[in-house]
């Protein structure tokens, strides 16, 4: 994500857990899902002992924050391009 993007919440786990967790409440306008899911994703790989980071995104544009991806990105050589859209 980029640095001045300040939409999105990480949970880096401490040491020895291998697993984030990010979620993004996504307005109407910018990239699509996946493109925002894969940048989280990136920016939690920034921490050198994380291997696999889930991503969820909730839609802002309806009041009930509707569920609009999740994603779990692998970190293969710190490149996470390997994506299942749930």
């Amino acid at each position: 994500m980029p640095k001045n993007d300040h939409d999105a919440v990480f949970s880096i786990p401490p040491a020895g857990v291998k697993q984030a967790l990010a979620s993004r409440v996504k307005r109407g306008d910018g990239p699509s899902y996946g493109a925002d899911s894969q940048n989280i994703a990136k920016t939690s790989f920034e921490t050198p002992y994380v291997e696999k980071s889930i991503v969820i995104v909730v839609g802002a544009m309806s009041d009930d924050l509707p569920y609009l991806c999740a994603g779990l990105f692998i970190a293969t050589e710190r490149n996470p391009n390997v994506a299942v859209f749930l």
